[in-house]
């Protein structure tokens, strides 16, 4: 115990220590059953969950959550873009042996934006990165569309030189919002005994989704071209608009206080972020 406050005070400070301290010595007892802060979600620390327990009443919601998110991300199509880049720099004019190398440094870049952009995670919260990035992401794939298609200008070298500046766009906006932060979900929405299980749905889900993507972006490409772009561009607004409306933010707050919008949404039979408690979970907490 004295190891644990020694951490959390460090992280922080002394005078925060003993409160997140106590935090984490009550999440782990015993739920009292009147308690009208503890619902059936929390009943799960003191029992042993299998994979069919995982679709019980009481954890539908977060369930829907964990897959909501891995499927948004997967609608973001950067996927085919990371998997694909090479092609796509070919189908913006450039040389195959060209292509290559910016593709290549263009995974440099990748890993450059996500180490630098951590933080951003809790300074701004796991929702509204989401839904910047959708919005980034929605705009690079629209402007990527109209200029793959000659609308701007049919020369081969503006072409290639917008598409670029795009692609890495693309990439630093991903890498600044929804790469991150769809991993943290399930670890802040399930508590301790279903928590693997809730990481178990949501890796399942991504390689699913994921799958799919990278097998029908080809076809998608060879039937569509360039309207592939557009279609990415639809499916970043529907991420977007489904993150408005359904995911809670559960950054900087405690597992009870999260626990709290899913026993309020249940009371409620309303999964809308803006209808529970006044819209107090569409943000960090002050």
């Amino acid at each position: 115990m004295d190891k644990a406050k020694d951490v959390l005070a460090r992280l922080y400070g002394n005078d925060e220590a003993d409160h997140r301290l106590d935090e984490l010595q009550a999440s782990q007892q015993e739920p009292q059953q009147d308690d009208p802060q503890h619902g059936e979600a929390e009943e799960e620390i003191v029992e042993r969950v299998g994979c069919l327990g995982m679709l019980c009443c009481g954890r539908i919601h977060p369930n829907m959550i964990t897959i909501m998110v891995q499927l948004n991300q997967a609608m973001t199509g950067y996927g085919a873009v990371s998997v694909y880049g090479s092609q796509i720099f070919q189908l913006l004019g450039m040389l195959p042996w060209i292509s290559e190398y910016a593709t290549l440094g263009n995974y440099i870049f990748y890993f450059i934006t996500m180490v630098f952009t951590v933080n951003l995670v809790d300074k701004y919260g796991r929702r509204r990165l989401m839904l910047w990035g959708s919005c980034g992401l929605t705009i690079c794939f629209t402007i990527l569309a109209i200029t793959a298609m000659n609308l701007l200008s049919s020369d081969g070298g503006f072409k290639s030189t917008v598409g670029t500046i795009v692609l890495v766009g693309l990439t630093a906006i991903f890498g600044a919002s929804w790469l991150t932060t769809v991993w943290l979900i399930p670890t802040e929405i399930y508590p301790d005994k279903t928590r693997a299980q809730g990481g178990a749905i949501s890796v399942v889900v991504w390689g699913i989704a994921n799958f799919f993507v990278t097998m029908l972006t080809p076809i998608g490409f060879n039937n569509w071209t360039y309207w592939l772009f557009v279609v990415f561009a639809c499916t970043n607004l529907l991420a977007g608009l489904l993150i408005f409306f359904f995911l809670p933010e559960t950054g900087g707050r405690s597992f009870q206080e999260i626990q709290q919008f899913f026993v309020l949404a249940k009371e409620k039979k309303n999964y809308l972020v803006h209808a529970i408690d006044g819209g107090r979970f569409k943000r960090l907490p002050s």
